[in-house]
């Protein structure tokens, strides 16, 4: 999982590597680009579901797309 932030800049680009163990050259990856601010609240306080729901979901996108590979 690589995250990526440049200063100042309130977008993060969050890159999720997906290898399925058995053929290291049969990776492939998922990202995301969002607002830092879609996964707080006005307090600070961590939308752990939100950010979670985003995880998994370039999880799966990074796994489908080992499928496509093979």
């Amino acid at each position: 999982m690589f995250f990526e932030n440049f200063r100042y800049d309130d977008i993060y680009h969050l890159t999720l590597e997906y290898n399925n163990g058995i053929d290291k050259s049969m990776g492939s990856s998922g990202a995301l680009a969002s607002s830092v601010g879609n996964y707080f609240d006005e307090n600070g306080v961590l939308f752990y579901d939100r950010f979670t729901s985003d995880l998994k979901r370039i999880y799966d996108q990074g796994r489908l797309n080992a499928r496509k590979v093979k």
